[in-house]
């Protein structure tokens, strides 16, 4: 698991120097290890390709990230930036825009959501995935290969945000969301849609003067509780994802009865070979 680190890509370039420590506070991500204030930069650069938001473009470019090694374990792990999603191609401010031209835009399929970016665009199965792995993020229920994984509850960071905050978050956190009927096929997906809006609408609140304020909650909680923000995982417990025309040419996430059943004693299965990495 790559290393948060309390900044932009910017900032990160000009602070990774060799020997240079992450800071007192910064854990080791290594399962069984979990030494603080042990992790130093490497001056080691490795290739990292991603892909920007400028203004309302997608920009790709292949960019280098640094090592950190931890004294304890002597593991050696990247560290990312806060507007990098560990193993996604694309930033997060890009993936906040087309989640959001998806869910809160009551009129926009998959598609059409992904062409809110121009230049560099994602392919709407992507899209579908991100919806997936923010929704089970946000609603505590991701999942791989059967194991739940290890991140800090969204409730908790919902509690924290609050503490430093204000009371206000925690009441706009539970206040119910619409989601349009012809978005979702399954009750799990319709979850997936809310939670996402959940998350939209608290970030919106928050941080009302940036244009992406979801990325901004996220780097506020890099900073100011140390731990990985609202990094998530594109296809855990993801519905089945098969294209089908709609009116207004709309895309919507279906299953088919066979397709049903065997993830309903199997769990549900991956996506199209091809469009695992975004």
């Amino acid at each position: 698991m790559p290393i948060p680190y309390k900044g932009s890509y910017t900032k990160l370039r000009e602070v990774a120097k060799k020997g240079v420590g992450l800071g007192g506070d910064v854990a080791c991500p290594r399962p069984g290890c979990g030494s603080v204030g042990q992790l130093r930069f490497l001056g080691t650069w490795v290739d990292r390709d991603v892909v920007w938001l400028r203004g309302k473009r997608g920009v790709h470019e292949k960019t280098t990230v640094p090592l950190a090694r931890c004294g304890g374990c002597k593991g050696r792990f990247r560290v990312l930036p806060e507007e990098m999603v560990p193993f996604k191609l694309y930033s997060f401010p890009l993936i906040e825009r087309c989640v959001k031209a998806y869910v809160v835009d009551s009129t926009k399929g998959l598609q059409e959501a992904a062409k809110v970016v121009e230049g560099v665009q994602p392919h709407h199965t992507a899209l579908h995935g991100w919806v997936g792995g923010i929704g089970d993020r946000v609603l505590e229920r991701e999942k791989k290969n059967g194991a739940q994984r290890k991140q800090i509850p969204a409730s908790a960071i919902v509690i924290e945000t609050s503490k430093r905050l204000g009371p206000n978050p925690v009441n706009r956190w539970h206040e119910d969301v619409k989601i349009p009927s012809w978005k979702y096929e399954t009750e799990e997906r319709r979850d997936q849609l809310m939670g996402c809006a959940k998350l939209l609408n608290m970030g919106s609140f928050l941080f009302k003067r940036s244009l992406h304020p979801v990325s901004a909650w996220h780097g506020w909680v890099v900073s100011e509780l140390d731990v990985a923000g609202w990094t998530f995982w594109s296809r855990g417990r993801c519905t089945t994802f098969q294209i089908e025309e709609e009116t207004g040419g709309r895309v919507a996430s279906v299953q088919g009865k066979k397709q049903r059943k065997r993830e309903s004693t199997n769990g549900s299965r991956s996506p199209p070979s091809g469009m695992l990495a975004f």
